[in-house]
């Protein structure tokens, strides 16, 4: 599960716009909801995954 997270950060410093950033949760998503790890382990990724898609919504309010 950290190789995922790692792979995750990695590829978050590649993305430079909104919809980018959109488009890269979602792809994220769907690998993990595609993948061969635990139910509990995909739950957790997505959610993770969610809320750091959320939070960075809201922090581009906060500015």
């Amino acid at each position: 599960m950290l190789d995922v997270v790692a792979l995750y950060f990695n590829g978050m410093e590649l993305v430079q716009t909104d919809a980018e950033w959109e488009q890269y949760c979602k792809n994220v998503i769907a690998l993990v909801s595609d993948s061969s790890i635990s139910e509990a382990d995909k739950d957790a990724l997505v959610k993770g995954v969610t809320v750091g898609y959320a939070s960075s919504k809201l922090w581009k309010c906060e500015e």
